[in-house]
């Protein structure tokens, strides 16, 4: 049984790294000095929109005569795909089948009740597998062609917008359509162009190719902008587009963030800065290292040395090549910037750990902190918590969405008897211009944007 043995091997393996004590876990350290900046490799969207052909992301004009789930724009693409979609396509015929034509239900009333049934219809089809839904699959079974306003899905009763192609409404009844669709139409336009040109390599996932700045001190006031900030740093802005500043503001927006947070908060900047961020990602925070001098650096000509260091169970720094170089500005005046990772830990583990520094401000981008279930579906938040006010530094915290933030805001203080709030949830005008899809509230808002609301606390002194 050699399956089984290596999948014990490797459970064996996961259990081990997380057991074993934090004065084991190797720390990582760059230092930024000259470092020429790695070639970063286009990465290939692979979003499924359900009003676009699954091949080449045109408009789909026919769909899968079985499971009617999939689109194409032509039936010589249906046939090109087939190999892929077939196994999807036989358990959702079967459950058509089962259900007298119905994928996710007739009797859908309530946005709760359509985001329950389709995690119910995705866990189901997972089973059915025997295997892990791939990317492609869990778009499809999560974001499905659906009227906004009843959640019917019979595809010959329903009318698609010809603009974003993403949005639909019942044939007989045009008031389904929903009121706010004009407003999110360009954005969601917005949206599949992205998914377009990632899919043909054409934009990076963290495109950031800022070239250098028009010069080493710049200037941004609280009621600027992200693409003021973006389009400021840019040699020409002339020649860069939508999707170009939506791209450069999903790294831009975290350093942005954080230096909107000490404008608004009036926090003293040292000359030599220390800034912890909590559940860093390598395919967010761990992808825009040079923004930190771009987008922070150059706005705040006081800091000399800055050092970042990012802490997450899931960071996987190993990886991680970015070497981001200094401008000959920074240098001449002998300023530094550089960067610590502490993989395999939670933030509270850190904290006691021997490698803790301590910090002159901590921030978490998104980080969902209302949710009951975090990493390993554990509810470690409360200690991650009182670690981060425990310094009794700022702490800065994003959420996505205005109905988020609050409850982030509340289980902080349900977390730590002793909070100052320095700033209750605002709207960040430095929240990243980059759209993603929105499930947890999507009867609200249809997409969602990185660092769009954002609070800051700091523990009793």
């Amino acid at each position: 049984m050699p399956n089984k043995s290596a999948a014990r091997r490797n459970k064996a393996k996961n259990n081990n790294k997380r057991q074993g004590t934090v004065e084991n876990v190797k720390s990582t350290i760059v230092t930024v000095k000259r470092v020429e900046i790695a070639e970063k490799k286009p990465v290939a969207s692979n979003i499924t929109l359900a009003g676009l052909c699954a091949v080449c992301w045109q408009e789909a004009l026919y769909y899968c005569t079985k499971c009617k789930a999939v689109g194409y724009c032509c039936m010589s693409h249906m046939a090109t795909h087939s190999s892929q979609h077939d196994a999807l396509c036989n358990v959702l015929t079967m459950k058509l089948v089962q259900n007298a034509g119905w994928l996710y239900g007739c009797n859908i009333s309530t946005p709760d009740e359509w985001r329950y049934t389709r995690i119910k219809t995705m866990e189901y089809v997972t089973t059915q597998l025997k295997r892990n839904l791939d990317h492609y699959e869990r778009d499809l079974l999560l974001f499905p062609k659906h009227c906004t306003s009843c959640y019917e899905t019979r595809h010959d009763r329903l009318v698609t917008c010809k603009k974003c192609y993403q949005v639909w409404y019942c044939r007989d009844n045009a008031d389904h359509l929903a009121k706010n669709h004009s407003y999110w139409c360009a954005k969601l336009q917005l949206f599949a162009t992205l998914v377009r040109r990632q899919a043909a390599g054409m934009l990076y996932m963290f495109d950031m190719n800022f070239g250098r700045p028009k010069n080493d001190h710049l200037e941004l006031n609280t009621n600027d902008t992200i693409e003021k900030a973006v389009t400021t740093v840019l040699y020409d802005s002339a020649d860069i587009d939508e999707c170009k500043i939506a791209m450069i503001s999903q790294g831009a927006s975290g350093p942005l963030t954080i230096l909107y947070g000490i404008r608004i908060s009036k926090f003293t900047v040292k000359k030599n800065m220390i800034i912890h961020l909590i559940g860093a990602e390598l395919h967010y925070e761990g992808s825009t290292l040079q923004a930190w001098e771009t987008f922070f650096m150059h706005f705040i000509p006081e800091i000399v040395h800055l050092k970042i260091i990012m802490i997450g169970p899931e960071l996987n720094a190993t990886v991680i090549h970015d070497r981001p170089r200094l401008c000959d500005g920074c240098r001449s005046r002998n300023k530094s910037l550089s960067f610590e990772y502490k993989d395999g830990l939670l933030y509270h583990e850190y904290v006691n750990s021997k490698f803790f520094t301590k910090p002159d401000l901590v921030c978490a981008f998104n980080p969902g902190l209302h949710r009951c279930t975090g990493f390993n579906q554990d509810d470690t938040w409360p200690q991650t918590i009182r670690a981060a006010v425990s310094s009794t530094c700022p702490f800065i915290f994003t959420a996505y969405t205005a109905y988020e933030a609050p409850l982030d805001l509340k289980r902080v203080q349900e977390s730590c008897a002793h909070v100052h709030i320095i700033q209750p949830p605002i709207q960040n005008p430095f929240a990243s211009l980059k759209p993603d899809r929105n499930f947890i509230s999507d009867h609200e808002a249809p997409l969602i944007y990185k660092n769009y609301y954002m609070s800051i606390v700091t523990g009793a002194m």
